[in-house]
């Protein structure tokens, strides 16, 4: 008898669905331990959601009248931010908006009226840091900040000496011309 997990994903955002399926031989039963105490029985596949960020190890529990055997998967679940996409949206935290379209990242604030230093950091899904910038924003102006990077999901995390600080994801498309 054998058993193994074959999951969508392995990493998701909170409230995000994913599917994982049985890969089973010779079991009659079997039971899914989602790992935060919810249990499925004897479903080929399961479409779940996790409400809170942490990691969390699946069980898939599979038995018959002889044996038994157990597969493993962990699933890391994200928490939410505000989400900055490449379609123009935008969010405000401290005063301090930013909003992505066509591989450039625009940040703006309103909550001085005066000059604001800032630290620009974006990084990509493993963490690294892909763009690290120092610059002034001026009160209703909005900085434009070209990032020049592969297609894909970072995270974009602007903190001003005075301490606001606004975090997002930006979406880009390719690389800016």
């Amino acid at each position: 008898m054998s058993a193994a997990i074959s999951a969508s994903a392995t990493e998701v955002m909170e409230d995000d669905s994913f599917s994982i399926d049985a890969q089973i031989s010779g079991a009659t039963n079997y039971t899914w331990d989602m790992g935060d105490g919810s249990l499925f029985s004897n479903q080929q596949s399961v479409t779940y959601s996790y409400t809170t960020p942490g990691i969390y190890e699946i069980t898939l529990s599979a038995s018959n009248d002889d044996c038994s055997a157990e597969a493993r998967q962990q699933i890391l679940v994200n928490e939410k931010a505000d989400t900055v996409s490449t379609s123009i949206s935008e969010a405000e935290t401290g005063g301090i908006s930013m909003f992505a379209h066509d591989n450039v990242l625009y940040i703006s604030q309103t909550a001085s009226k005066k000059d604001m230093e800032v630290s620009v950091i974006i990084y990509n899904t493993l963490g690294q840091t892909v763009v690290e910038k120092k610059s002034t924003l001026h009160y209703s102006t909005i900085l434009e900040m070209p990032l020049k990077a592969p297609a894909g999901i970072y995270h974009a995390t602007v903190q001003s000496e005075e301490g606001h600080h606004k975090t997002g994801k930006v979406i880009l498309t390719g690389t800016s011309h």
